[in-house]
């Protein structure tokens, strides 16, 4: 028994050791936007992702925001996870909600959770998008008024990337289709004159006098035979 004391104590330690790891394994999972930074004169697109850092993923809550005075959010188009609860736009606080999750696979590499449309609505200006996020403890419930990454029923997301953008130019009126000037209604304008309308009056009298004095001379030719 002493003779194998120090190998059952090299092997308790051992187990001991991977016990230690196992136990205090954290996962952490990550949300980020990209492209992170850009100059953009018209509409671009802004894509949110998820990167699982080892977690096994079941659901995402992005909830983002940005200003809605200088940019418009149009559009949201699905990502790679399999159902959505919600994909929401409030333009009047400036709030993007997406709630995405999946029923069969666990989300375990770099997945889009979404991709969101912009319009420029100021130029000369920058922009930041930012995820409303709350650090919680490791492992807690996800909330339902921020963003969360769910993984076994509990909230693995650790940190998140925002992104700020430089806005260069915003979309321009139509301009005036060319050879078709604006009508002028200034003073001194002109109005086009009238086509004249042919008159048909005259004629119209020309041949009834004819046809009555045609009558007549018939008539009268008559009279003179029978007399």
């Amino acid at each position: 028994m002493m003779k194998n004391l120090p190998k059952y104590l090299s092997l308790f330690i051992f187990v001991s050791f991977i016990f230690a790891i196992s136990s205090k394994q954290v996962f952490a999972a990550t949300l980020y936007l990209s492209p992170a930074s850009g100059s953009f004169s018209s509409n671009f697109d802004v894509t949110v992702s998820v990167d699982p850092q080892g977690s096994s993923v079941a659901g995402v809550d992005a909830i983002i925001k940005y200003d809605p005075e200088k940019i418009e959010a149009q559009l949201i188009q699905n990502g790679a996870f399999e159902q959505y609860l919600s994909k929401e736009i409030n333009k009047t606080t400036g709030t993007i909600s997406i709630r995405a999750y999946n029923t069969t696979t666990l989300v375990s590499s770099v997945a889009s959770v979404g991709k969101i449309t912009f319009k420029p609505l100021v130029s000369g200006s920058t922009v930041s998008l930012t995820f409303l996020y709350t650090p919680t403890a490791q492992g807690a419930q996800p909330a339902g008024d921020d963003s969360n990454i769910a993984s076994g029923g509990k909230d693995v997301l650790t940190g998140v990337t925002g992104a700020t953008y430089t806005l260069s130019g915003t979309a321009t009126a139509n301009p005036t289709p060319p050879n078709q000037p604006a009508p002028n209604t200034g003073v001194g304008a002109t109005s086009p004159a009238p086509t004249p309308t042919p008159k048909t009056g005259a004629l119209e009298n020309t041949l009834i006098v004819l046809s009555l004095s045609l009558s007549l001379l018939g008539v009268g030719r008559i009279l003179s035979k029978n007399e």
